[in-house]
């Protein structure tokens, strides 16, 4: 199916192509070994590969589809660069999760209905702390920032006259551009390459295609969503070629500067990469993407990342 050349998806990929053609000094990509080796291994990690379904931890997925709209909202950096100590969070029989999994449990645990415009526009800071299990000494991951983002989130669907989440899809007739608009023009899915807004709209697609049989219309418009752990695959599988200075910098862990041209490179190539794959496998770019962020944690965990992923101090990804 034709792109709508209207969609601001359309842009970033243009963005994307012109990024690199400018950075050859900062990443070299090989575009044979993307339709060469890259491409044969994921074809074969497909066949391996069980569908990436979203996992539900709520008895409503109503509930679901507002988690996900509002988690997206504060997808900030979990990890702090300076002590290196991440986000934890314990839930009710004791497990510890980490990251932003620690904070999506939290999401679940927290007995909030998402999907409620105006429960979630009137949480309290008191409340938001007993979720997320953080304290007023504890500044390190932007608690009160990410309860304004979210309660704001909240009070912006609820000035469309909309008093629920799944009342907002509807609104917008549950079309993936419509849908991509409204979040942009909301003002909280700020990010050059709409990663955050891209992965909200993937997210409610599987639950609702889990729901009812059918997702969301026009999910061929989206692009790989440009994260920081993509591009580790790609330059360690020697598809993305880094210089020296460079791959020293990210085994040295140092911080990458937000919206730095190294950045703009790195998660250009998420963009371009995602784009020649799902030309040459048939399958959309969002199926890409889950193949590709399924295929790096098995790498993670099997030790095959040589090089770090980059670690960038920001609110986009």
């Amino acid at each position: 199916m034709p792109k709508n050349p209207s969609s601001p998806l359309i842009n970033i990929r243009s963005l994307a192509r012109e990024i690199l053609q400018d950075s050859k000094d900062i990443l070299t990509l090989h575009p044979n070994l993307v339709t060469g080796s890259l491409r044969e291994r994921l074809e074969s990690f497909r066949i391996l590969y069980k569908e990436n379904t979203v996992v539900s931890l709520w008895p409503s997925s109503e509930d679901e589809v507002g988690a996900y709209l509002f988690f997206n909202t504060v997808n900030f950096c979990f990890k702090d660069p300076a002590s290196g100590n991440e986000y934890r969070y314990i839930n009710p029989e004791g497990k510890s999760f980490s990251r932003s999994t620690g904070l999506f449990q939290a999401f679940a645990d927290a007995r909030v209905h998402w999907n409620d415009l105006q429960q979630v526009s009137e949480l309290s800071e008191t409340r938001w702390m007993e979720i997320t299990q953080l304290n007023k000494a504890n500044v390190l991951y932007l608690g009160q920032e990410r309860l304004n983002r979210i309660t704001g989130f909240a009070r912006y669907l609820m000035a469309t006259k909309c008093p629920t989440a799944t009342g907002f899809l509807q609104d917008h007739h549950a079309q993936v551009l419509e849908i991509l608009t409204a979040l942009i023009n909301s003002g909280y899915f700020d990010d050059e390459f709409l990663k955050r807004a891209q992965v909200a709209i993937k997210n409610v697609d599987k639950i609702l295609f889990k729901q009812r049989g059918s997702g969301l219309d026009g999910m061929d418009a989206l692009t790989c969503m440009a994260d920081y752990r993509l591009p580790q695959v790609f330059y360690n599988l020697g598809v993305v070629e880094l210089p020296l200075s460079l791959k020293e910098k990210l085994t040295r862990q140092e911080l990458v500067i937000p919206g730095s041209r190294e950045e703009r490179a790195l998660r250009a190539s998420v963009i371009v990469i995602g784009e020649q794959l799902s030309h040459q496998m048939g399958i959309n770019e969002a199926e890409i993407d889950d193949l590709l962020w399924e295929m790096s944690q098995v790498m993670a965990r099997e030790k095959n990342m040589k090089i770090p992923h980059m670690l960038v101090a920001t609110d986009k990804y």
